[in-house]
C-alpha cells in the first residue's frame, strides 16, 4: 500500500504556495483534505497506470489516512505528484484575485489580464503535454505488461 502523503511530499517539492504552507500549520487535516482533492480529481489523467489506483482509508487515533491499495513505483508516484502540482497551478490560474492582490484597483483595471492569462494557459497546456508524455514513456517502458507477451 502506498500512503497518499508519499505523493503529497513529492508534489510539494514542485510547487510553492505560502497560503498552503500556512494551512498546513494552522489546520493540518484541512491541508491533507485539500491535497487529497487535488490528487483524487486527477486520477483520471493517469488512467493508463498499470497498478490499481483504487484507494482506501484507515482511521488511527482519530486521524484518517488514505492509501492506494497497490504499492506504486517511483515513476507512478512522480506522475501522480505532477498531476497534483498541475491541478494546483490550474486552480491558481483560474483565481483572478491572485492578480488583484498585487496591485491597486486602478492598475488592475488598466492591466491587460488576457495576455497574462494566455501565457499561463499556454504554460498549463505544455505542462499537461509533459505529464501525458511521461505516462506514454511509462507505458512504453512496460510494453509487455500493457500488451501482453505476444508482442
Amino acid at each position: 500500500m502506498t500512503d497518499f502523503e508519499d505523493i503529497y511530499d513529492l508534489a510539494l517539492m514542485k510547487m510553492k504556495d505560502y497560503r498552503l504552507d500556512n494551512l498546513a500549520v494552522t489546520n493540518y487535516e484541512g491541508f491533507l483534505n485539500y491535497l487529497r482533492g487535488l490528487l483524487v480529481s486527477g486520477l483520471g489523467e493517469f488512467s493508463g497506470c498499470l497498478n490499481d489506483l483504487s484507494y482506501t482509508s484507515q482511521t488511527e487515533e482519530g486521524v484518517t489516512k488514505y492509501y492506494f491499495n497497490a504499492d506504486l513505483t517511483v515513476l507512478e508516484k512522480d506522475i501522480l505528484s505532477e498531476i497534483i502540482a498541475y491541478n494546483w497551478f490550474q486552480q491558481n490560474n483560474n483565481d483572478i484575485l491572485v492578480y488583484k492582490n498585487k496591485m491597486t484597483v486602478k492598475e488592475f483595471k488598466n492591466l491587460e489580464i488576457s495576455s497574462g492569462l494566455k501565457a499561463r494557459t499556454e504554460y498549463l497546456d505544455k505542462w499537461r503535454e509533459k505529464i501525458h508524455q511521461k505516462i506514454s514513456q511509462y507505458q512504453l517502458s512496460n510494453f509487455s505488461s500493457v500488451f501482453g507477451e505476444s508482442w
